[in-house]
């Protein structure tokens, strides 16, 4: 019987003392490459923003638990720099001009893998300019296990197919985090993430859609747990 494994790679904005958003470089360890292992998870910078993924989860008290267990030790990494630090997990942020300007040019590179939308077949989502734009945002990913055996090849067809119908499904069920419902949420989607957006993964399928608002409360880390399984259920009988 297939174990059903659920992960995230949630991404959210360091706030200083005085109430500005800033960079995450110099502050956080870890990069796309090489992202800086915790118990229960690793922190990277990813851009403007800190990015942080879980060891995925068999259960709901489980992916709650590593969520909460990389949460603290995330605090503890951005007070050790100062201790009025903080990260806000919205999915949306305008840096002001002169944070922007002192902030590292690689932190302003937009790069990442492609990922897809449910039109078409193989349908590649456009890629994102804003490097000279001081608007960045954040989402919270979710990832399914589903595979017995790792995959070589993801794009294989009949898997990418799978993921496709997967991430329909998602798009269709109006969930709370996959279905922009928030003023900020809106806003994100309209720059990135859009509805149905997934990537396919050797051992499942990446969901990123959903926005980052789930992360920072305990009913909702457990929605989002709960929908994901109910709706992969119904629509897999898995």
């Amino acid at each position: 019987m297939t174990n059903i494994l659920i992960g995230c790679d949630p991404e959210g904005f360091i706030v200083d003392g005085q109430g500005n958003f800033i960079s995450a470089y110099g502050i956080i360890p870890g990069d796309k490459l090489t992202p800086s292992k915790l118990e229960k998870g690793a922190v990277q910078v990813d851009g403007m923003a800190i990015e942080f993924n879980i060891d995925a989860a068999a259960s709901e008290d489980e992916f709650n638990g590593n969520v909460v267990t990389v949460l603290h030790q995330l605090d503890e990494l951005v007070k050790k720099i100062d201790k009025d630090f903080s990260i806000n997990w919205t999915p949306v942020v305008h840096f002001k001009q002169t944070i922007w300007e002192m902030s590292p040019e690689q932190c302003k590179i937009l790069g990442c893998d492609p990922d897809f939308n449910i039109k078409g077949e193989m349908n590649e989502n456009p890629t994102l300019r804003l490097e000279n734009n001081p608007i960045r945002t954040a989402a919270g990913h979710i990832h399914i296990g589903f595979l017995d055996e790792l995959l070589h090849d993801p794009m294989e067809k009949t898997h990418f197919d799978t993921c496709k119908y997967i991430a329909e499904g998602f798009f269709g069920a109006n969930l709370p985090f996959y279905v922009p419902r928030t003023t900020p949420e809106v806003e994100r989607m309209s720059y990135y993430g859009s509805m149905g957006a997934f990537r396919p993964k050797k051992y499942g399928v990446e969901l990123r859609s959903p926005s980052n608002l789930w992360v920072s409360e305990e009913k909702n880390r457990r929605q989002i747990y709960r929908d994901t399984r109910n709706q992969f259920n119904e629509l897999t009988g898995l």
